[in-house]
């Protein structure tokens, strides 16, 4: 036998079995899990019926309780809850696989009032994902005639989601049933009836209505049925349509007329300003759901014939965005023997950008890092610690063959943190300033850059009263 939870279990034989049921009893007066767990064990031997009945009573106190579950409780109460799971997934589960399925899809329905209760739902939601988990392995060994009694209640679940768990149990269950289960299930679903949408509302979304029409699709994709997928997919309410994605599935199934009518459709979600990564000062910048619909129109276009129109296609994009991607598809399109010169072409397009926080990020990923360098030293005054994560990774990056641009880039990220006073990224000031310290030479080589000695000078008149930088550089060992 093998060990389990290390213990060796063929010698757990050589106890005998009274000492393992002494042992049992002990455990069981202490731990309510456990002696839970030996209740149901012991039910089986009643009989599925009152396996069932056991099986019931722990569902039903379950969806009657209304106490709250402190922190304190939460880490015992998600343990009662497994011990729920597992009595129905292993017990229940060998004896009626379809009485078990209908069960665990009961116990998921209960998350809702469950995550009201506790805590914050941290122990407990790993409970309900492996019910789930649970629920999809016995699909499969389903009977018909089970398995039809499960749409419903994934139904009710759906209408009734708050948390999302509704609709991820209803998409789980969508591939994985019979044929006349699934078409039953989806004529039903086409009968619910659509919320009206509000008047002055852009943004609206039919939530219930939507996560009806997201099961269908699935149902329409088990079935194989392209045509009824983007039927459904077109009928969600105008701020949950994805024509992006319905193009992208006609031009995958080769239908790239269709699919080029739909790229071209404009979303109701581009009224939503999509945020340039370095909004959030991430190294790769750029608009990506425009960047997907752009990159596929031309994808379509080359693959109907189109091919000077998706290289233009693509090249207008790369000059508005500057992104890699984009430019790589265009120089792998090219014709023999052009790239160098489309390559030249690119990176001076690049040079000329006024956005010299993009421009960086396209050298760093293309990478040429030895341009990115002159990009900096030739904007050594521009650049702006805003772009924190952009300008730490850049500096990083050149430190070692291009030394000065990295001072260049440390300097503007100490810069924004002390004339701003961003005293929790004094830690971050401080290890700026010990590499400053570290390049000062490179720094002293580069005309129109401030020598190290008078950087120093008037970072130190300026902000030498900022105790808490001073204490951070001390902490690293260094001097200011």
């Amino acid at each position: 036998m093998p060990k389990t939870a290390g213990v060796d279990t063929k010698a757990l034989e050589k106890l005998g079995l009274q000492r393992l049921i002494e042992l049992i009893a002990e455990e069981s007066e202490t731990n309510p899990k456990f002696r839970k767990r030996v209740k149901a064990a012991l039910t089986v031997l009643k009989g599925p019926a009152a396996l069932a009945r056991e099986v019931e009573k722990q569902l039903s106190a379950i969806e009657r309780a209304k106490s709250a579950v402190t922190y304190e409780r939460e880490a015992a109460y998600a343990a009662d809850l497994r011990v729920t799971v597992r009595t129905i997934a292993t017990d229940l589960a060998a004896h009626d696989t379809g009485a078990a399925a209908e069960n665990l899809l009961r116990f998921i329905a209960t998350s809702e009032h469950v995550f009201q209760r506790v805590y914050n739902g941290r122990l407990v939601n790993p409970v309900y994902d492996d019910a789930l988990e649970t629920l999809v392995e016995l699909l499969p060994g389903l009977p018909e005639k089970s398995a039809a009694l499960l749409p419903p209640l994934a139904t009710k679940l759906l209408l009734d989601d708050h948390d999302g768990l509704g609709l991820t149990t209803a998409l789980a269950l969508a591939g994985r049933l019979p044929a006349s289960v699934r078409n039953a299930w989806d004529e039903a679903l086409a009968k619910l009836p659509r919320a009206k949408a509000p008047q002055k509302n852009p943004f609206w979304i039919d939530r219930s209505g939507d996560a009806a029409i997201a099961v269908r699709m699935a149902l329409a994709d088990a079935d194989g049925n392209l045509d009824r997928w983007v039927t459904l997919a077109a009928s969600l309410s105008p701020n949950a349509r994805s024509p992006l994605a319905i193009a992208r599935r006609l031009h995958e199934a080769g239908r790239h007329a269709e699919a080029l009518k739909w790229v071209r459709e404009k979303s109701p979600r581009s009224l939503v300003r999509h945020l340039h990564r370095t909004d959030l000062g991430i190294v790769v910048v750029g608009d990506e759901m425009n960047e997907d619909r752009i990159m596929l129109e031309a994808d379509i276009l080359w693959a109907i014939g189109e091919r000077k129109a998706a290289q233009q296609t693509r090249w207008d994009w790369f000059e508005k965005s500057l992104q890699v991607e984009t430019l790589r598809a265009y120089i792998a399109a090219l014709d023999d023997f052009a790239e160098f010169e489309e390559t030249d072409r690119a990176f001076a397009v690049v040079d000329a950008s006024k956005d010299i926080h993009r421009a960086l990020s396209f050298y760093l990923l293309w990478p040429r890092t030895d341009r990115a360098a002159a990009l900096v030293l030739r904007n050594h005054a521009a650049w702006s610690g805003q772009h924190y994560d952009l300008l730490s990774a850049a500096a990083e990056i050149l430190e070692e063959a291009h030394a000065a641009a990295a001072v260049v880039l440390y300097r503007a990220l100490l810069n924004d943190i002390l004339n701003n006073g961003k005293s929790q990224a004094y830690g971050h000031a401080a290890r700026y300033w010990l590499r400053l310290v570290d390049l000062a030479e490179a720094a002293n080589s580069v005309p129109g850059i401030e020598t190290h000695q008078t950087y120093g000078a008037a970072l130190r008149k300026k902000h030498g009263r900022k105790y808490g930088f001073v204490y951070e550089v001390r902490v690293l060992g260094g001097v200011f």
